[in-house]
């Protein structure tokens, strides 16, 4: 009676098989596991797949193993095809590939005439004013503009 247990768990026919007494064996299908961390699946969607409990999966050094191995095999297999997509001319691709690889970025520099900031510096409580008045003027305007009444 042993061997036949300890044959169906062997190959893998069973996902439990009880091998005396106390919890049943698990079996864990190492092959699907590299399939499933080569697509890039979280431990969790393993786990659910398999039937099997993170806290278990995470306890075997194999799945451990096979788990990074696999998700760094996936990831190859993702920037693989990223640089084939780039060498047929896909422009986003290029671009990203360059911001991830070489460190370029997207420049954003907002800058008034001659490097100018585009909002000057206020230098004392009276041009403070100034701008004030000068930003309720055109407020009005576009009220007038606009045909709405004012408050004033």
């Amino acid at each position: 009676m042993d061997d036949v247990k300890k044959k169906t768990v062997k190959n893998g026919i069973s996902k439990r098989g009880v091998l005396g007494d106390g919890q049943p064996k698990i079996v864990i299908p190492y092959d699907q596991v590299r399939k499933l961390a080569r697509l890039q699946c979280t431990q969790q969607e393993i786990a659910d797949t398999l039937d099997i409990s993170v806290d278990t999966l995470q306890r075997d050094e194999r799945f451990m193993e096979l788990y990074r191995r696999g998700m760094s095999h996936g990831r190859m297999s993702v920037r693989r095809a990223q640089y084939r997509a780039m060498l047929q001319g896909n422009q986003t691709m290029l671009v990203w590939l360059g911001k991830q690889y070489l460190g370029q970025r997207d420049s954003h520099e907002f800058t008034g005439a001659g490097g100018a900031p585009l909002i000057p510096e206020i230098k004392d409580d009276l041009e403070l004013g100034r701008r004030a008045a000068y930003m309720l003027t055109l407020e009005a305007i576009a009220k007038a503009k606009r045909k709405e009444p004012s408050n004033a």
